[in-house]
């Protein structure tokens, strides 16, 4: 709820996902599913393995549940991935993970969340430009949820082994915020402003300093 307030803040109002696609079928892709189904979203899951797919059908009520490889792009242009609000690619292999939202962001779909659980992959995952990152260690299904939910954030850190997490969002011309000086804010409970980034500068939030549109804001 705070960051959702933050967000809101800043210009950003939260937005319903109605669309979501889950790709994998696993633990986490069936929690993450149970959920969003539970939130009224319709949700489409694609598990490649038949035993599997047919076991999730037994136990999503509100969910379709396809049988396939989301490696295949036809696949993901028949289930229409490029006009999801969100897609979840939560299989248990690191590779197709990577692989998948490479090609989901070919087809233009760019709001794509990765679970990754080798952390030795992290920085090839970067390299590559997934930047929408979950691993097992530091995020819980949960948590995956909440970055399904929001949208406008364009980094999330856990920090100190998931106890604290520092969120980065730009301040659009439209936030209230803007004009602002820090001492004026009123934070939600438990959030704080740690930084502002103006032009690549890191700037320190002296009660003096005046918040201004396009502020990179670390909370």
């Amino acid at each position: 709820a705070e960051t959702t307030n933050v967000l809101e803040a800043c210009g950003h109002p939260q937005t319903t996902t109605q669309e979501a696609l889950v790709i994998g079928g696993g633990k986490t892709g069936f929690v993450v599913t149970r959920e969003l189904e539970r939130q009224g979203v319709n949700t489409r899951v694609l598990e490649k393995s038949r035993p599997q797919a047919e076991w999730l059908a037994q136990q999503l009520h509100r969910s379709t549940v396809i049988c396939a490889d989301a490696l295949n792009k036809g696949v993901l242009l028949e289930e229409n991935a490029p006009q999801m609000d969100v897609i979840a690619c939560m299989t248990d292999n690191d590779a197709t993970n990577m692989l998948t939202a490479l090609q989901l962001r070919g087809l233009g779909m760019t709001n794509v969340i990765v679970l990754i659980k080798e952390s030795n992959l992290l920085d090839m995952a970067a390299q590559l430009g997934i930047d929408q990152v979950v691993t097992p260690r530091e995020v819980t299904a949960a948590k995956v949820l909440r970055l399904v939910r929001q949208g406008r954030v364009s980094q999330l850190y856990t920090l100190n082994e998931g106890r604290a997490e520092a969120v980065e969002l730009e301040i659009s011309a439209a936030s209230p915020l803007v004009g602002q000086t820090v001492a004026d804010l009123h934070l939600p409970y438990g959030v704080r402003l740690v930084a502002l980034l103006e032009q690549g500068q890191l700037r320190w939030p002296t009660p003096e300093l005046r918040l201004q549109a396009r502020h990179r804001a670390i909370v």
